[in-house]
């Protein structure tokens, strides 16, 4: 029997109103918040060992980014050690582009395996 896997996207990015206000940006903050939701969930994956049935935790991450969008800090807030280590450890390879440098963002990811 094959395992759904599924990730739900909740964002809550503190420096939202930086989306509609930056020089030369036209894309909307509902719009810009959606793309950077399908980036998490093509490049952050639940590691192997907990693709097991049932399986259903919440990480809540804060992180911040450089002048060029590139992860400088992130600490994901979970009970579970192994798995915030993981998620750390991807979150620091991303990059957003439109983020204001030096600010805290938060984000929420939902990990349900059926």
């Amino acid at each position: 029997m094959k395992k759904s896997i599924q990730m739900a996207f909740l964002a809550v990015f503190t420096s939202v109103a930086v989306f509609a206000s930056t020089p030369g940006k036209s894309v909307s903050v509902v719009e810009k918040t959606m793309n950077y939701g399908k980036y998490i969930q093509e490049h952050v994956f639940l590691p192997e060992q907990y693709k097991r049935s049932g399986f259903n935790k919440q990480v809540n991450i804060t992180f911040s980014v450089d002048d060029s969008g590139k992860v400088t800090m992130v600490a994901a807030h979970t009970e579970n050690a192994s798995l915030r280590k993981i998620i750390e450890d991807q979150f620091m390879r991303l990059s957003f582009t439109g983020l204001t440098a030096r600010v805290s963002n938060k984000v929420s990811l939902n990990f349900i395996v059926y």
